[in-house]
């Protein structure tokens, strides 16, 4: 059975993170059963079976058990790439396992703000507990909008960036909407969690701030994005 909303989850080495997230998805849904949760686990991630467990625990509860990759490591910006081809919905929402859903009934909301317009486009982002409407740390986007692009999110970025150069090309199209439900962010940065492996590891990837010079050069490849959306919105006119 098609589901509402397929939500991506790449995470590493952190069990008690994930399961926290999930419950908190499926505990604020309106309709847990239409959430449709999809996870990455690297091959080295030492609690794949506490993981795997759980899933199973949840498939007691609920008519849609967890969807697991269980593969290598990927460029980080290139997981929801891998994930979002084993779902079931329309709708893609990518989480960070250091995130937890914090309002009830949120899936309404998301899936009413991606049927906006006949043509699905409208890129979709929520309140993290930080940026608020300054940034999309994370995003909702119809299949219409990827296959668009061909990428959730471009697939060459081992730190940062990626959020940023997707909202760029949503501001410049003009089909952008900001939700005010929170998805808090638990992050280190902010006193909301723990410094762990997983985060200095990703911390480790960007020396020199190769990244960022990476995210510079590519300005021309997020103009070709937005032409892309802007033709794809034409052709529905």
């Amino acid at each position: 059975m098609e589901k509402s909303i397929s939500v991506l989850i790449p995470s590493r080495n952190r069990p008690q993170g994930l399961k926290e997230l999930i419950d908190s998805l499926f505990d604020n849904a309106l309709n847990p059963n239409q959430i449709e949760v999809i996870v990455y686990l690297d091959l080295d991630d030492s609690h794949i079976s506490e993981c795997v467990n759980y899933f199973n625990e949840l498939s007691l509860k609920y008519t849609n058990p967890v969807k697991t990759i269980i593969g290598p490591k990927l460029v980080l910006s290139d997981y929801p790439n891998k994930l979002l081809q084993l779902a079931s919905s329309d709708i893609f929402m990518n989480l960070g396992d250091d995130m937890r859903c914090r309002t009830q009934n949120w899936d309404i909301e998301i899936i009413n703000a991606i049927n906006k317009y006949p043509d699905n486009i409208n890129f979709v982002y929520v309140d993290d507990g930080y940026w608020g409407p300054n940034l999309a740390t994370h995003q909702v986007l119809h299949r219409n909008y990827v296959e668009c692009l061909g990428y959730f999110y471009p697939p060459f970025f081992d730190f940062g960036y990626s959020d940023t150069w997707m909202f760029q090309v949503a501001q410049k199209v003009g089909r952008i909407e900001f939700l005010p439900i929170l998805f808090e962010h638990m992050h280190y940065s902010i006193g909301k969690g723990e410094f762990d492996q997983t985060y200095q590891d990703k911390l480790d990837k960007n020396q020199n701030n190769i990244y960022g010079d990476l995210f510079t050069s590519t300005e021309y490849l997020r103009d070709q994005d937005v032409k892309k959306l802007q033709s794809y919105i034409k052709s529905f006119a």
